[in-house]
C-alpha cells in the first residue's frame, strides 16, 4: 500500500515551506527516516525522512514550490507498485519538472529509467538516456565538480545543505565549481570557506571562520555608503512573529537577580562525571530544571490564551532558543519535569548541535508550553524577550558575572546573574508572575539538584 508523504508541521507559526531539493528521485530505494527532501521554512530548513522503507513512487512538488503544512508532496511503495487508483497528477506533474534541470533538453530525458514503473513511459527509453541519470546518482562524478553536470539533486545541480547554500550565495560562491569533502562528497561550510580564498593560502580562512561578522554579510563594496540587504525567509517570518506577539500579547517583564554560586560550585563537581557520559555540563540543565519544578507550581505560565479561555497545559514542554546564522530556532524538550539534570543537559546539547547543524526534526519544534533563551552567553546583563506565541511567558537568563555581596554582614564575592520574565498580562497577573520568578530563584540558589 503506498504511503504518502507530507509537508510536516514545524511549530505553530509555520504555514508553509518552500522546496528546496529532492535528495531521492522516483524510482530509487529508500529506508526508513532516510532523508528524501529538503525543506526551507520561515524557521529553519529541514531534511524530511521516508515514512517507510522502499521506493519513491513520485513527487508531487517541484524544487521551489511552496508547499502547506499537511499537503502531500510524494509517494512511497513498493517496487512497481501500480499508481493508477490514485489521483492521475501523481506521475507526469511531479516528474517532468523534476528532471528539467537535466542538462538533456529533448522531451525524452525527462523521464528516467528510474520511472519505468510509470504506464506512460516506454520500456526502451533506458537505453537513450542512461548516461545522464548515472551521472547524477553515482558518487564518482562529485570529486570534479567544477562542470556543469548535476552532482546530487537540488537546484544548484550540488549536494549541500540549505545552510551551506544560503552561506554559498551570500558569499558569491557557484557551488558547482566547490568539492564536497563531507559524507558522501556533501558540501560542508569549511569547503565553501575554503573557495572564498586563493588555493595557495588555504589554511589562513581556516583561522578566520569563527568570526561571526564576516561569516555572515556579503563583503561591502569599498566606496558603498550603504547597503540593502534582502530579507531571508527566516528573517522575514521572525519579523512578522515577533510583531505579531507584541500586537496581540499586552508584555509585561519582571526581573530577578540570583545567586547562582552554589550552582557554579555543582557544576564544577559534577563536570567530570557528566562528560564521562559525554555531556558538557553548563548552567542551562539547572535553569530548566528549576523552570520544570516552578511551572508545576504556577501552571499559569504553561498556558496559552484562546477566544474560549486560558489554555492551562498539564505537560511541561520547555523550548530553548538556538542562535542559528539567520536567526533563532526554539527546539522543545519535551515533559522537561520528568528528566533529570544528565537528561535534560543532554537533550539540551543534542537538539543545540542538530539545529545549527540543519538537521533538526520538524516535530522537535513543536509543542512547545514555555520557552527559555539565553542571550547571557553574548555577554548581555538584562533583556526584555518578546513571547513566543502562543505561549504564556518566556524567561531570559543574564551574564553570570562575579559581584561583591553583603553576606552575613561580609563582604564576599558571589556569581550573580538576572532573570527576565516576560508574560502575556492577559493570562498572567503580575503577582503570579512574581511569585514564579521568585520560585525559580529560590530553586536556584538552595541547588537542590540531582544528578
Amino acid at each position: 500500500m503506498p504511503t504518502d508523504v507530507v509537508m510536516p508541521h514545524m511549530g505553530e507559526s509555520v504555514v508553509e515551506g518552500k522546496i528546496l531539493a529532492w535528495l531521492k528521485q522516483p524510482g530509487e530505494t529508500v529506508e526508513p527516516d532516510e532523508p528524501l527532501v529538503e525543506i526551507e521554512t520561515d524557521k529553519i530548513n529541514v531534511e524530511v525522512p521516508s515514512p517507510s522503507a522502499g521506493v519513491l513512487l513520485a513527487t508531487l512538488a517541484k524544487e521551489g514550490e511552496m508547499v502547506k503544512v499537511g499537503q502531500r508532496i510524494a509517494v512511497v511503495g513498493a517496487a512497481g507498485e501500480a499508481l493508477a487508483a490514485r489521483s492521475a497528477d501523481l506521475g507526469a506533474p511531479s516528474e517532468e519538472p523534476r528532471k528539467a534541470p537535466a542538462p538533456s533538453p529533448p522531451k525524452a530525458a525527462p523521464g528516467p529509467p528510474k520511472a519505468a514503473p510509470a504506464a506512460s513511459r516506454p520500456a526502451p527509453a533506458p537505453p537513450t538516456p542512461p548516461p545522464a541519470p548515472p551521472a547524477a546518482k553515482d558518487a564518482p562524478p562529485r570529486p570534479a565538480p567544477t562542470r556543469e553536470g548535476p552532482l546530487e539533486t537540488g537546484s544548484l545541480g550540488v549536494y549541500a545543505s540549505p545552510a551551506v547554500r544560503r552561506f554559498a550565495r551570500e558569499s558569491g560562491v557557484d557551488l558547482r565549481t566547490v568539492k564536497g569533502t563531507g559524507r558522501l562528497g556533501r558540501i560542508t561550510r569549511e569547503d565553501v570557506q575554503r573557495a572564498l580564498t586563493p588555493s595557495s593560502q588555504p589554511p589562513a580562512p581556516a583561522a578566520e571562520t569563527p568570526s561571526p561578522a564576516t561569516s555572515t554579510r556579503r563583503p561591502r563594496a569599498p566606496e558603498a555608503d550603504e547597503e540593502l540587504v534582502p530579507l531571508t525567509p527566516m528573517r522575514r517570518a521572525i519579523a512578522e512573529h515577533m510583531v505579531r506577539s507584541k500586537t496581540v500579547a499586552p508584555h509585561v517583564t519582571t526581573v530577578a537577580e540570583v545567586d547562582m554560586t552554589a550552582v557554579a560550585a555543582l557544576k564544577d563537581q559534577w563536570r567530570s562525571a557528566f562528560e564521562q557520559q559525554g555531556v558538557k555540563l553548563t548552567y542551562t540543565p539547572f535553569v530548566l530544571n528549576a523552570v520544570a519544578r516552578a511551572l508545576k507550581d504556577y501552571p499559569d505560565l504553561n498556558a496559552e490564551w484562546t477566544d474560549k479561555g486560558i489554555l492551562l497545559k498539564y505537560r511541561i514542554h520547555l523550548g530553548v532558543a538556538v542562535a542559528v546564522e539567520d536567526g533563532l530556532v526554539v527546539p522543545v524538550i519535551r515533559d522537561a519535569d520528568k528528566l533529570s539534570l544528565v537528561e535534560l543537559a543532554r537533550a539540551a546539547q543534542t537538539l543545540a548541535a542538530k539545529t545549527r547543524a540543519g538537521k533538526i526534526a520538524p516535530g522537535d519544534l513543536a509543542g512547545g508550553t514555555f520557552t527559555i533563551t539565553n542571550p547571557g552567553v553574548f555577554g548581555a546583563v538584562l533583556s526584555t524577550p518578546i513571547i513566543h506565541q502562543p505561549q504564556a511567558a518566556i524567561l531570559a537568563t543574564g551574564r553570570i558575572a562575579e559581584v561583591p555581596a553583603v553576606i552575613n554582614n561580609g563582604i564576599a564575592i558571589r556569581k550573580r546573574m538576572f532573570l527576565s520574565l516576560s508574560y502575556d498580562h492577559r493570562i498572567v497577573d503580575g503577582a503570579t508572575a512574581v511569585r514564579f520568578l521568585q520560585r525559580v530563584r529560590q530553586l536556584l540558589e538552595e541547588a537542590d539538584f540531582q544528578a
